[in-house]
């Protein structure tokens, strides 16, 4: 199926290129454990949204926070939905903070849960700010509708949707966050840590090499950009 792209915001393009120059300030990389993928390339915001209330209602649920009774409809993708999922998270949260006795597997769900609160509260900034914008997500957003309701993300915004909709739930092996001014920090999950992972270890090393490279080159040719628009304005 083919999805509509969202139009362009109307926010004025200088606006739009210091966002990409602050996105640029670090680089993540993420290594992630997944059984199977799909590798399908996120489809337009509107349809994203929607997916993405559908895989938190799943992994919610199967950690023991259903759906209410009453409430037999499908996820949508609207900013009602993403409230009761950070309510939903937040509950559990609270419940399995309580126990002292957490296995490291329950720990590691428990990232995934904060994962899903912080994001849908995150989501629900971006939805008011739509708002203030003039376009209103609706709460009955949908895959059917959702090409008539659509959906204007600043570049900032599509960003942090994009990278939801990309980790989704799973458990991430190995983080590495590198700064403009040098600094780099990894985090890997102990079970990952043993000598008897180099595989993934190097995985994850030949990631990192790729996005720097990637990285340098971006930032070369936006800074070229940058330049070709100063001289022009003078």
């Amino acid at each position: 199926m083919l999805w509509k792209r969202a139009p362009a915001s109307k926010i004025p393009l200088v606006d739009q290129l210091k966002t990409v120059f602050e996105n640029l300030f670090h680089l993540e990389i993420n290594t992630i454990i997944k059984d199977n993928m799909t590798g399908q390339k996120m489809p337009a915001p509107e349809h994203a949204l929607v997916d993405l209330a559908a895989q938190y209602d799943f992994e919610l649920t199967k950690y023991g926070s259903p759906r209410g009774e009453l409430d037999t409809r499908e996820p949508t993708g609207g900013p009602a939905e993403f409230e009761r999922l950070r309510i939903r998270s937040a509950q559990l949260i609270s419940e399995w903070s309580k126990d002292p006795a957490l296995s490291s597997e329950q720990r590691s769900e428990l990232y995934i849960l904060c994962r899903i609160r912080d994001n849908a509260d995150q989501l629900k900034s971006v939805f008011e700010a739509i708002a203030q914008r003039g376009k209103k997500v609706p709460d009955d957003l949908t895959h059917a509708n959702a090409d008539q309701n659509q959906v204007e993300l600043l570049a900032d915004e599509f960003l942090m949707l994009r990278k939801a909709w990309e980790i989704g739930v799973e458990q991430i092996a190995f983080q590495t966050v590198v700064q403009l001014d040098g600094d780099v920090v990894t985090r890997v999950q102990p079970r990952f840590a043993a000598t008897s992972e180099q595989a993934i270890w190097k995985v994850h090393d030949m990631s990192l090499q790729a996005s720097l490279s990637f990285w340098r080159q971006l930032v070369d040719v936006l800074e070229e950009f940058a330049g070709f628009l100063v001289r022009l304005v003078k």
